[in-house]
């Protein structure tokens, strides 16, 4: 593993680990069984961490990035094959490496579940949320924009050029990055329905009403069937 990877799941465990303090259940408790009480089942998937979901944002987001690094590695290297080898460079690994951050994250700090249909997301928190998910996620795929800066700076002999196009396509990437996490955090919370309200609890039903002057023995519940059952005489 590169010493930045490793740097990097270093500081997302130091993230992470006061998050998952913060959730955790009260001695005794189960974990999970206050959400349980409360949620519904859809709400309590959208806040578990799922690789398929985090392979999903991972897509979307590749694909736009992908395309953006491209057109901009195309005109710094002067032709879309050269555009094309560059942005190729490291595309499983990155999937991989967002697919591994996200996952991580919404595992050991899930996203808030709605409680009822006017609730709104907290703007605030998702975005520092996904500032730490963005800084880990950085930190782990470094070496490999370090790589892509090497061969682009080997091919055009510009420092300038690898400078400009470098910085351009880590800003774009930034902002993608954000529009993609919090867009995905907005469809589940929205996606998500409230939790239903429990039942309200069925009465016991009423015994029969006997008349009076019917025979005591007639009187008990239980022996209604025995009396329809006789003989008439």
């Amino acid at each position: 593993m590169p010493p930045a990877m490793f740097a990097a799941f270093m500081a997302m465990w130091l993230f992470l680990s006061p998050a998952a303090a913060q959730t955790m259940p009260p001695p005794g408790q189960p974990p999970g069984a206050a959400s349980a009480a409360t949620a519904s089942p859809d709400a309590a998937q959208a806040s578990s961490g799922s690789v398929s979901h985090s392979v999903l944002k991972a897509i979307t987001y590749k694909v736009t990035t992908t395309t953006v690094g491209l057109t901009i590695y195309s005109v710094a290297a002067g032709g879309v094959a050269a555009g094309a080898a560059l942005e190729a460079f490291g595309l499983a690994a990155s999937l991989a490496v967002y697919t591994a951050n996200d996952y991580l994250w919404t595992s050991n700090v899930p996203p808030p579940v709605k409680q009822e249909n006017s609730q709104s997301l907290d703007v605030n928190d998702e975005f520092w949320k996904t500032t730490k998910k963005y800084l880990t996620y950085r930190a782990s795929t470094i070496w490999i924009k370090a790589i892509k800066m090497a061969a682009l700076y080997a091919y055009t002999g510009s420092a300038a050029t690898t400078l400009v196009a470098g910085s351009a396509a880590s800003l774009l990437a930034a902002g993608v990055f954000y529009a993609n996490n919090i867009a995905w955090d907005y469809y589940d919370f929205d996606a998500a329905a409230p939790p239903q309200a429990a039942p309200p609890p069925q009465a016991a039903p009423a015994p029969p009403v006997m008349s009076p002057s019917a025979p005591v023995i007639a009187r008990l519940p239980e022996a209604a069937p025995l009396l329809e059952a006789a003989p008439k005489s």
